[in-house]
């Protein structure tokens, strides 16, 4: 009985947790094989996570993003904003 509940539990989980996606993201997940580019564009990620308003960008990032064709929302930053390592 309870494997039948877990059986019958479980499909509903994964169509709920896969709804939360739009169909632009879908498309742009399919594209790639990877969550993330390479290392530097994962670490990017992780230092700017919650900072959307403030991301702390290196000419080193901008250079390595256009290299590497990193994927994903774009972070908009101003050449005034650029910080050094």
């Amino acid at each position: 009985m309870r494997s039948l509940r877990v059986m019958s539990i479980l499909p509903a989980i994964m169509l709920g947790s896969g709804a939360c996606a739009s169909s632009e993201q879908w498309a742009r997940w399919r594209e790639h094989s990877s969550h993330f580019a390479s290392g530097d564009h994962l670490i990017f990620s992780l230092r700017n996570e919650g900072h959307p308003a403030a991301p702390r960008v290196t000419p080193e990032d901008l250079a390595e993003a256009q290299t590497e064709r990193w994927w994903g929302d774009p972070v908009a930053v101003r050449p005034d904003q650029l910080v050094n390592r």
